[in-house]
């Protein structure tokens, strides 16, 4: 079984988790909220990546609002 730590987190803006793994390893998983999209929707996206910013992370799913 892989031990694994998690952090609230937020940069002020997302929210979500910081989490590292037994290996050393860090990553976040967070909620990054968008006032609207191409077509005038609010959405928010799904991001997980090593960085904590979307611009660097990757974004796995939205739900519009």
């Amino acid at each position: 079984m892989k031990e694994i730590t998690y952090t609230p987190w937020t940069d002020g803006y997302a929210v979500g988790f910081k989490y590292q793994k037994a290996t050393g390893e860090t990553g976040y998983i967070y909620l990054n909220p968008s006032s609207e999209d191409s077509e005038g929707e609010p959405n928010v996206f799904l991001y997980h990546g090593p960085s904590g910013n979307p611009c660097n992370d990757s974004a796995l799913t939205h739900v519009v609002v």
